[in-house]
């Protein structure tokens, strides 16, 4: 590799536009990957997690704090918890970081009453 960046950045200009080229892309990959890195792999955060869902009474949402590294993930833990708590849930409504979360550090549900509450429909009158 060093002989290269010597040989090229000798021979011209077309050479020492090739040697940054391919400092720059490094610079740029490794960039990437440590952002990516610490993106997964950082203290897991507090998230509340506000699901939206519908069954046969009509729409509701439930509320659950969930732990993990980053909010893409905290979605998707919220998601398989209330497909296995048999939920048919259609948007996560909201998702907001409150702090960092509890020992031991790992991504998982921390708080899940699963307590339904019902919209109100307002545009209907009431008889």
């Amino acid at each position: 590799m060093r002989r290269w960046i010597q040989s090229s950045w000798a021979s011209g200009a077309y050479g020492k536009r090739q040697v940054v080229l391919a400092g720059l892309l490094s610079l740029a990959l490794l960039a990437g990957t440590g952002s990516a890195a610490w993106l997964s792999w950082r203290a897991p955060l507090r998230y509340r997690a506000v699901l939206e869902g519908e069954d046969k009474v009509g729409p509701y949402f439930t509320t659950l704090a969930v732990a993990s590294p980053n909010q893409w993930q905290a979605r998707g833990v919220a998601l398989r918890a209330a497909k296995r708590h048999g939920l048919h849930i259609v948007r996560v409504a909201e998702l907001m970081a409150t702090g960092p979360a509890p020992l031991p550090r790992r991504p998982r549900v921390l708080k899940a009453p699963w307590d339904k509450t019902y919209a109100i429909d307002d545009d209907e009158p009431k008889h």
